[in-house]
């Protein structure tokens, strides 16, 4: 009862990732023929580093996929990209770089800058305070906390 039928799928190839596996459907898409990228991911759950994406297609688009692959990749070699016209040259450096407005080599933001400035500052006084406080005498625990107060007052008025 196990009859191959036209329609079964097969493995037309794998590839190292799913990019190139879904780059290789949308070429064969582009042909008429129908494909599918899938992953095989229990060996990709036990070692990330093997595992591959499968290109399926019909059992019976076999031989035009594998046709439609090797004359992209001949194609592919022929191709001068100098003589290629990908658009203004402007346009694409707008969409990717910084404009000339912005500062370049790593410059931050004025509020990125003060904001850090402002955090290193709360850093540095936290740290004297902390400085300051093992120099000052320990209250009596025992003390009234009224006139403690006044002697820690009088000593900050004559400072």
């Amino acid at each position: 009862m196990n009859q191959d039928l036209p329609d079964d799928l097969v493995v037309l190839l794998q590839t190292p990732s799913a990019f190139q596996a879904n780059a290789l459907v949308a070429l064969l898409e582009d042909s008429e023929i129908n494909a599918l990228a899938m992953e095989e991911t229990l060996m990709g759950a036990l070692n990330p580093s093997t595992a591959k994406t499968v290109v399926l297609v019909r059992e019976a688009d076999l031989t035009k996929a594998q046709f439609t692959i090797d004359h992209a990749r001949r194609t592919a070699r022929d191709i001068n990209w100098e003589e290629v016209d990908v658009g203004d040259e402007v346009a694409i450096k707008g969409r990717h770089r910084r404009t000339e407005n912005q500062k370049s080599s790593g410059s931050l933001p004025p509020v990125i800058f003060l904001l850090a400035i402002l955090g290193i500052l709360l850093v540095v006084v936290g740290i004297l305070a902390g400085v300051i406080s093992l120099f000052l005498p320990v209250p009596d625990p025992q003390a009234n906390l009224g006139s403690t107060f006044m002697v820690a007052f009088s000593h900050a008025v004559i400072l």
